[in-house]
């Protein structure tokens, strides 16, 4: 249910943020809703919340660099 983010877009936000000194930044902007739902559930609910979302696969695809042979 979260999108993927393409890299332009979000360096965008960041570094708006950054420029305009925000304490947070929050990508996409509803996502500050979990900021509101981590103070009000408890920690298993909101794991079992985010799982819904799809949070915890954010990484799932993610293989990162090849290692180099000597």
């Amino acid at each position: 249910m979260l999108p993927i983010l393409k890299p332009e877009y979000a360096v965008d936000k960041i570094m708006s943020g950054v420029l305009t000194d925000q304490e947070m930044v929050f990508i996409p902007g509803y996502a500050s809703l979990f900021l509101l739902l981590k103070a009000i559930l408890p920690t298993h609910g909101l794991f079992k919340l985010l799982e819904i979302f799809g949070a915890g696969d954010t990484m799932k695809e993610f293989t990162g660099r090849t290692k180099k042979e000597l």
